[in-house]
Parts: structure tokens; sequence; C-alpha cells
């Protein structure tokens, strides 16, 4: 099995630690994560949060990168084979999605998730899509993540999720509280 890099150690796993241990044993959650990578993110879920009974993890996912840089040398079939091996011990919590964000809300998406996490899709454009689908599909009292708000592209603003997440706050920041904002954005809906 290939080494890749774990994205989710560095950047986001403080915060779901920070944020998401309420969860904890609780039965009947629904989360959701747009974009898996290899699954780090998905092992912590499953195991840290030990799922209760009813729990689901909705994982969406293309499998064929991006053209990020880091993307270009990643043999893509191998990073979901790992994904796969990483999370068949918790088969019964998790159903896999390998399609793009937009297709997957558009028509296997739940409507009431307790947790949505967005690492998919990084330009602003796919970003703000994915927050306005996940806004449709997120229950009062649930929590919407972002990563990679500290980010850049290198190739400007239309490239970046910050444009995006930025403009979603606004637009939407009577529906949110702010629970982080670092190298990622943690936010609650309210109404």
């Amino acid at each position: 099995m290939t080494e890749f890099p774990n994205w989710f150690a560095v950047t986001a796993q403080t915060n779901f630690e920070a944020q998401l241990m309420g969860l904890r044993n609780k039965e009947n959650l629904r989360l959701c994560q747009i974009g898996t990578f290899t699954g780090d993110a998905s092992l912590w879920l499953l195991k840290s949060l030990e799922l209760g009974n009813g729990s689901l993890l909705d994982d969406v996912d293309t499998w064929r990168g991006s053209d990020e840089e880091a993307h270009d040398v990643m043999d893509f079939a191998e990073v979901e084979r790992v994904y796969d091996a990483k999370v068949s011990p918790f088969a019964k919590k998790v159903r896999k999605f390998k399609m793009t964000s937009r297709r997957f809300f558009e028509g296997y998406a739940l409507t009431d998730y307790d947790f949505i996490y967005i690492d998919g899709d990084h330009t602003a454009q796919g970003v703000l899509e994915d927050a306005i689908d996940a806004h449709r599909h997120l229950k009062v009292g649930g929590i919407l993540a972002f990563d990679d708000y500290a980010w850049r592209s290198g190739k400007g603003d239309l490239y970046d999720p910050a444009p995006a997440i930025n403009t979603f706050g606004t637009i939407y920041q009577e529906f949110y509280e702010v629970l982080a904002i670092n190298a990622q954005v943690w936010l609650r809906k309210i109404k």
C-alpha cells in the first residue's frame, strides 16, 4: 500500500476534537463528508465518535483528484483502495458515493444531517455550491465545517476556498453562529 499524506491530522483533527466530541455515542446521527481522500477524517469520525445505533456517515468523493499540484503525482485508484481498506470494518455505518457532490446533493443526500464537512472541490465556485447545498441538508443545531480556509492555490481567488467561505458566511450569517475560524471555519446552524 502506498503512503499518502494525512492532511486531516495536520489541519483538521484539533477542530474535530474540539467541536464534535459532544456527538460521541449518540444514536441516529447523520454525518456527511464532501471529499474524503484516503479516509482519515472518516476513520476519526467512525472510531472517535463511536457512532451509536442508527448512525450513518455519507462519504462523497470522485476519487479522481483535482488540478491541485499535490494531486498530480498521485494514483487515485490507490487512494480509493486505501480509503476502502480504512472504512471496511465500519461498512454498516458508511455509505460511499463515488460521484460529484452536485450529483450527490441532487439525488442521494439525506435532509437532516447533524454534521457536514466540506473538503472537496477547492475552487471558489465549487466550495460555494457545496456550502449552499449543505445548508439545505443540514438540520438546525447541525455543524457545517469547511477545510482549507487558509490554503492558497497560487492561481488567485477563483481557485481558493476562502472567498467562497467568506461569501457564504456573509450571505447566510443570520442562520449560523461561528464556532471556530483558523485553518478551517466551523459554524453551527441556528435557524
